[in-house]
């Protein structure tokens, strides 16, 4: 069985013997374009089919809103005015 390497130091015997501009600008475009594939199909994942929220909890470990500290925040804030003019301000 022939191993990767192997098959790396063919291809790139066989370019070295080219002498035609054109085929090696081909071959370059062509290295680039799968160059590129290969990085964005390393940031795109597949998407589930559908949507379960109750998964995306579990998966993300999502904890939730500490309330405490919430309310301890909006508490400092001390937040006068009524929230139709902090609104209106926006």
């Amino acid at each position: 069985m022939v191993t990767l390497e192997t098959r790396k130091y063919n291809i790139i015997t066989q370019i070295t013997s080219l002498n035609n501009e054109l085929a090696i600008q081909e071959l370059e475009n062509f290295i680039k374009n799968i160059t590129m594939q290969l990085y964005y199909s390393n940031l795109i994942k597949p998407t589930k089919n559908d949507l379960v929220i109750d998964d995306m909890i579990q998966e993300q470990q999502y904890k939730g809103v500490n309330r405490q500290y919430l309310d301890s925040i909006v508490q400092e804030m001390d937040i006068k005015e009524p929230i139709n003019e902090l609104i209106a301000m926006v």
